[in-house]
């Protein structure tokens, strides 16, 4: 679980890092997809918060 924040928190920093060369959003897209699949998978409606595995496990 903290593997996904830790990688989606380092996309943010490189869209931040790369705001000033192009005016595209790749990082920012590619860490919403990502946060989206954390959620489908890793989030609990029931205990409002994240499962440390995936629920089909």
């Amino acid at each position: 679980m903290e593997d996904y924040a830790l990688f989606i928190k380092a996309m943010l920093d490189l869209q931040q890092a790369s705001i000033t060369s192009s005016n595209t959003n790749y990082w920012l897209e590619t860490a919403v997809k990502l946060q989206d699949e954390f959620d489908k998978f890793l989030w609990s409606l029931e205990a409002s918060g994240y499962y440390n595995s995936p629920r089909d496990e």
